[in-house]
């Protein structure tokens, strides 16, 4: 085993100073760690495979192959680290050159079939995501995780020609507003219109504003769709994020953006309720609610009342007062004929409808937006600047 440990003092000190200048930058991806952190770890050098143990490792040791390195069955590219952390477990950590990384991540992150001017948006983004966010996980011994908290990043297998070329052909390239590196956020679809990143993480911030988003195509996932959660479901998840509010007996929306992005929602139940907050609203439900632009209608039993006008809806009624027009809170509805006032209960709901627009957080660069501006001719540059807004391609 000790013949594998090929721990090199002057490529340890390489591998932990991360430098952005003319020299290739050093990423370290941190690929186990924390409650996926390892009791023991396969470890391929060269087609010569090795089991390590948390009491193998005194500290950290790096692995470097001569032509490739495999951790249980991924191959990866750089060379591998290993840190016994304080659980005496293993942290397993790729240590490779941005670029390769960057291959990797345009695949998981972006359909490798887009058009090209996308890809090498995603490009950019996705390298200056990962500069700006060096040493986000230094606590652990590394900068950028694998998985969604960070970037998707899967080696090897995960490569494509085409993220390839375009990491090639924007090497370097990074997004900047006022001289310095943004944080290059984006989501899957915006259905029509991005977000401000106020309205969802309450920072304001200059170069993540709202902007049109008119190139996405209609048939994207996403774009737009509808989901139903029942009252059962509802309860279920409350109780699963110990939010003890008995069963859900109402979701109401309070607050909206002019774009339709809730900011404020209330969820009531038969012992109380629980209000949430810009995202909050959006992952409360996250399996109805894919992004935080939404509507929400409950649906009942025996929900019609007749009118000389026509069918009207109990839970759907609407207050026209001296502050305008609200949703009728009340657990009744009174109506008036000419025999008299009559008050008709609310019955309870069943399930809730969501109706909403685009796939994830909204805030930054759509990529099926992007794409959508490449088939239509625009290129890499005019993409990133349209939704990163007073920014610069340095």
């Amino acid at each position: 085993m000790k013949k594998l440990m090929l721990i090199f003092t002057i490529i340890c000190i390489c591998f932990t100073v991360n430098v952005y200048a003319e020299e290739d930058v050093i990423i370290r991806v941190g690929l186990y760690y924390g409650s996926s952190a390892k009791d023991s770890v396969e470890i391929n050098v060269d087609g010569q495979i090795t089991t390590y143990y948390p009491d193998d490792i005194d500290g950290q040791v790096d692995i470097v192959p001569e032509e490739f390195v495999k951790v249980n069955t991924s191959q990866y590219r750089g060379s591998i680290r290993l840190i016994r952390n304080a659980e005496n477990k293993i942290n397993v950590i790729n240590v490779v050159d941005i670029e390769e990384y960057l291959a990797s991540v345009i695949s998981k992150e972006m359909s490798p079939y887009f058009e090209e001017e996308a890809l090498k948006a995603q490009a950019v983004a996705s390298r200056t995501y990962a500069m700006a966010h060096l040493n986000k996980h230094k606590n652990d011994g590394f900068d950028v995780c694998q998985n969604i908290h960070c970037q998707v990043y899967g080696g090897i297998s995960m490569e494509n020609p085409k993220t390839t070329k375009a990491v090639d052909d924007t090497k370097g390239q990074v997004i900047k507003y006022d001289g310095q590196l943004i944080s290059a956020v984006y989501s899957a679809s915006s259905g029509g219109y991005t977000e401000s990143a106020v309205n969802v993480w309450g920072n304001d911030i200059p170069y993540l504003q709202a902007v049109s988003d008119e190139c996405e195509e209609e048939d994207v996932f996403g774009h737009k769709w509808t989901y139903e959660l029942t009252v059962s479901k509802a309860t279920e998840i409350m109780e699963s994020k110990g939010y003890e509010i008995g069963t859900v007996t109402d979701i109401v929306i309070n607050e909206t953006t002019e774009r339709g992005v809730v900011t404020k929602m209330t969820v009531k139940g038969t012992k109380g309720e629980k209000v949430f907050n810009k995202e909050s609203c959006r992952g409360v439900f996250p399996n109805h609610t894919i992004s935080q632009a939404f509507t929400v209608t409950p649906v009942g039993e025996n929900n019609t009342i007749y009118t000389t006008s026509g069918v009207a809806n109990k839970n759907q009624i609407y207050i026209l007062s001296a502050e305008g027009i609200s949703k009728s809170l009340l657990d009744s509805v009174a109506f008036l004929d000419k025999s008299g006032v009559h008050s008709v209960p609310k019955t309870n709901y069943t399930k809730f409808v969501f109706e909403g627009r685009g796939y994830g957080h909204l805030v930054g660069m759509s990529q099926n937006g992007a794409n959508g501006m490449a088939k239509q001719g625009y290129d890499y540059i005019q993409i990133l600047t349209h939704y990163y807004q007073g920014t610069e391609i340095d």
